[in-house]
């Protein structure tokens, strides 16, 4: 997830070069859409991928951990 998230900064960072370095803030913006907004479609797309599957994970080890949780109440009872 955070490689994702560094490869969101560093088209950001390349985004803010190119406004930096070009006075002309239409051909910085015709530069940044023609080559980075594809680049940072798929990173925000890869990001959102990895974190929903992070979630996931969480999800699943927190169900779990409830589950256990609550065998261990009825063992608890049971004696």
């Amino acid at each position: 997830m955070r490689a994702a998230e560094n490869e969101v900064d560093r088209i950001m960072k390349e985004t803010d070069d190119i406004f930096n370095a070009n006075p002309n803030r239409e051909d910085s913006g015709r530069i940044i859409f023609e080559k980075l907004a594809p680049l940072m479609d798929e990173a925000m797309k890869k990001s959102v991928e990895t974190y929903e599957e992070w979630h996931q994970v969480a999800e699943n080890a927190l169900n779990q951990g409830r589950k256990e949780l609550e065998e261990l109440e009825k063992e608890l009872e049971q004696e």
